[in-house]
């Protein structure tokens, strides 16, 4: 599980897994990552609420700079790991996350090739429907 941070001036993750949580502070300021998701996914933004997706012009670079930012960092962490649980913050709630691309590997794999992906709004309601899911 990955819950981002974005505070004033900084950004950090904490991965959360079974043996044990780590904190990682993220190489990207919040207004930083504000401007790369506005440019992923203005793209897919329409003013008719439609969206042609044959046509829509996807912005590798933006994604290739998230996936560094918000991904690549946390690598030693989810070593092993196939399923992650992402709680974005602020900002990054508009995040594709799927369509994150990986810029250091031939074929340019998307975070969607490595990872099977769940999306919550809190680490509280994680533990909370855990919880109620085992009893």
């Amino acid at each position: 599980m990955i819950d981002y941070v974005l505070l004033d001036s900084r950004s950090a993750a904490i991965v959360v897994r079974r043996d044990g949580v780590r904190v990682v502070p993220l190489p990207i300021t919040p207004d930083s990552l504000a401007a790369l998701t506005r440019s992923l996914v203005t793209g897919f933004a329409s003013r008719a609420q439609r969206v042609d997706l044959a046509r829509v012009r996807f912005n590798e670079a933006a994604a290739s700079a998230l996936n560094t930012a918000l991904i690549a960092p946390l690598t030693p962490a989810l070593a092993g790991i196939g399923r992650l649980t992402i709680i974005p913050d602020g900002v990054l709630a508009h995040v594709p996350f799927a369509a994150l691309i990986d810029p250091s590997r031939p074929g340019r794999p998307y975070v969607i090739d490595d990872y099977e992906l769940d999306y919550a709004q809190s680490l509280a309601l994680v533990s909370r429907g855990r919880a109620n899911w085992a009893s």
